[in-house]
């Protein structure tokens, strides 16, 4: 008499980490237990025996705590092929998910509106900037050059010229006296001199009452010649 209706089934063949619980849960070994006992984290132990590749470091240190927590169970060592196998697997599929969700990321497209929207601010940017400089030229201390004479002098002149230039936004005293300015900030003026060290102050100062102040040492003499002090 023959087998009428006889239909065949696949039988599931359990995962690596379920076989590594099993086999734990027969010894009656806790995770705790598990953990004093082959030194690895109770979060590793509970990704190896749920396939929680995830959470588990890189191959390589997987791999290593796998085979340990093996060797603690006392399973056949080919389990660890298996895993390594698995783990593999995982990690080319996680490497094709990222590709692909990478590949749906929307391109950013470039629109008159977001043009518009740079260029404003861009140019709050620059306006912003130039205030800043306007502001910082204003509040800081003016620059002042002289250019002649130069440091301390000894001549035998009665009059000497000083030349020089300063910030356009300045104002220029010489020995507490205003001196006009050029359009650039430019000026020269004569100071009499009179007989042996003659002290001359020159101020620069803004809108700010910001000043530089330089000090010039003038000796007039009786001499022949003309020397530096």
């Amino acid at each position: 008499m023959g087998i009428k209706n006889f239909r065949t089934r696949k039988i599931q063949r359990r995962s690596v980490g379920a076989r590594v619980k099993m086999a734990r849960k027969r010894k009656k070994i806790s995770f705790n237990e598990a953990e004093v006992q082959t030194k690895i984290h109770e979060k590793f132990l509970r990704a190896i025996e749920t396939d929680n590749f995830n959470v588990l470091p890189a191959e390589v240190y997987a791999n290593g705590y796998f085979k340990k927590y093996v060797e603690f169970l006392n399973l056949k060592p080919e389990i660890v092929a298996e895993f390594k196998s698995e783990f593999r697997l995982w990690r080319k599929n996680e490497s094709q998910l990222l590709i692909g969700d990478r590949l749906k990321e929307p391109r950013m497209i470039i629109t008159p509106k977001i043009i518009l929207g740079f260029l404003s601010f861009a140019m709050v940017g620059v306006i912003v900037g130039y205030l800043y400089l306007q502001i910082s030229t204003l509040t800081s201390p003016p620059s002042l050059d002289i250019i002649l004479p130069s440091g301390k002098e000894v001549v035998r002149v009665d009059m000497i010229e000083i030349i020089g230039k300063v910030d356009q936004n300045a104002k220029i005293l010489i020995n507490n006296e205003l001196v006009a300015l050029s359009g650039a900030g430019e000026f020269s003026q004569q100071v009499k001199l009179a007989d042996g060290v003659n002290n001359i102050q020159i101020i620069a100062e803004n809108r700010f009452s910001k000043k530089t102040i330089k000090n010039l040492q003038i000796l007039k003499s009786r001499g022949d010649t003309n020397t530096k002090i």
